[in-house]
């Protein structure tokens, strides 16, 4: 038997579009504006899948909110490495929204993984890790939003010229534009060689102390006498 035709309106156009506006004034009225960046790939490698020169040319605001009160991952803690700040973030952005600021027929049909987003409350940037396109599943029979699941952007060396200098600088302590330069090769501001050419290098002989490892390892386990695997008997 089929679906009553008179309350069935998922192949109602309208009912659609009012379901989606509905979607966009509410992020509207609780969200925030933040800047998407889509990503450009700068020195892609086919072999290992990855991209190890993002380059970031445009940022583009949008309205999005959050899905959750707060942040998750695991937070702030300190490793062996040092203080490390894992924060992730769900932010929903309505489909018509992203498509009419970020949306390119043949660039950008959608969110992608590996884009970043500046989240304006903590001024951070965070990258999108996941997209989840059906988070609202086909209401009024459309999918009016995207959920990006994102997390604290560790900067690798990417490259912005978003043209928003509260985004460009954010990296510029941590540019190391590196340039050659008379006797070696200096940092982003000319300054001391990182790396020095007439650095001649250390000569193992006299500094290393591989003999005295040798004896000193020599006496923790010795097999000179006695094989500890069997009676002692020769094979």
């Amino acid at each position: 038997m089929a679906v009553n035709v008179f309350f069935n309106n998922y192949d109602s156009f309208a009912e659609q579009t009012l379901a989606e506006d509905l979607v966009i004034e509410s992020i509207k009225l609780h969200g925030f504006e933040t800047f998407y960046m889509p990503r450009t790939l700068g020195a892609f490698d086919p072999l290992l899948n990855e991209d190890t020169g993002s380059i970031y040319n445009s940022a583009h605001m949008v309205e999005m909110t959050m899905k959750t009160g707060g942040f998750g991952g695991r937070g702030d803690f300190l490793s062996l490495s040092g203080d490390m700040i894992q924060d992730t973030l769900t932010l929903v952005v309505s489909r018509r929204r992203f498509n009419e600021e970020v949306g390119d027929p043949e660039l950008q049909i959608r969110p992608n993984e590996g884009d970043l987003v500046y989240f304006p409350l903590n001024k951070k940037v965070y990258r999108v890790m996941f997209v989840e396109h059906e988070s609202v599943f086909y209401q009024s029979g459309d999918l009016p939003l995207y959920e990006l699941n994102c997390e604290l952007m560790e900067y690798t060396g990417e490259t912005f010229n978003t043209g928003l200098e509260f985004i460009d600088s954010i990296t510029s302590g941590y540019a190391q534009n590196l340039n050659t330069i008379g006797t070696g090769i200096n940092d982003e501001l000319n300054n001391l060689p990182i790396v020095d050419e007439d650095f001649a290098g250390l000569d193992s002989a006299l500094h290393g102390q591989n003999d005295y490892y040798q004896v000193e390892g020599k006496k923790i386990i010795d097999f000179s006498e006695i094989d500890p695997f069997t009676d002692g008997s020769e094979y």
